[in-house]
């Protein structure tokens, strides 16, 4: 099985209308994972479901071209059980915060193919470039390969904070190598 792993800041309703339009594409299930943690709780939809809200207020999504889904009582056993997915994990956005979203999972064959096709055609769509910075520290460090969308700069142009998935590093949205304030 090949992993693919992307992460990235775009606005929740731009992954959600990409993820909506990929699902009817390629016509794949969507597992709502709505609770991972301490019981597993998720549903199953089809691509003929109306699925913003469903998406939005997922904890996790996972797509599945393979409508074989093993049923599973935790998080980790479903997992282990279901393969093929791709999981879309959506960052935190409220006025202050945008925090950077995830697609991520592990395929082989046809279903692979799809995956990468997901992926790559929303990376097109995409500028590079970005200071990381500890929050506690200040150090910088320039990502070239750090991808958001437009409207992610739009959000950090008006003064919302880029966060990162996980950690204490914040990002700024710029696509340029040189830093001319060191």
């Amino acid at each position: 099985m090949t992993k693919i792993n992307f992460q990235f800041h775009a606005l929740r309703n731009e992954t959600i209308s990409y993820i909506i339009n990929k699902v009817k594409e390629y016509n794949l299930n969507i597992i709502a994972i709505n609770s991972s943690f301490p019981e597993l709780s998720y549903k199953i939809y089809n691509s003929s479901t109306i699925l913003y809200n469903i998406i939005n207020n997922a904890e996790e999504v996972l797509l599945m071209a393979d409508g074989n889904i093993i049923k599973a009582t935790s998080y980790i056993d479903f997992l282990s059980k279901n393969k093929g997915f791709l999981s879309v994990c959506l960052g935190k956005e409220c006025d202050e915060i945008l925090g950077e979203s995830r697609m991520a999972g592990t395929a082989e064959g046809e279903t692979l193919l799809i995956w990468r096709k997901i992926v790559n055609q929303y990376k097109r769509k995409m500028n590079k470039g970005a200071w990381g910075i500890a929050e506690w520290g200040g150090e910088r460090k320039y990502y070239s390969s750090h991808m958001y969308t437009d409207l992610a700069k739009e959000k950090y142009e008006k003064g919302s904070k880029i966060c990162a998935f996980a950690g204490n590093c914040i990002f700024e949205l710029e696509n340029k190598i040189s830093d001319d304030r060191d």
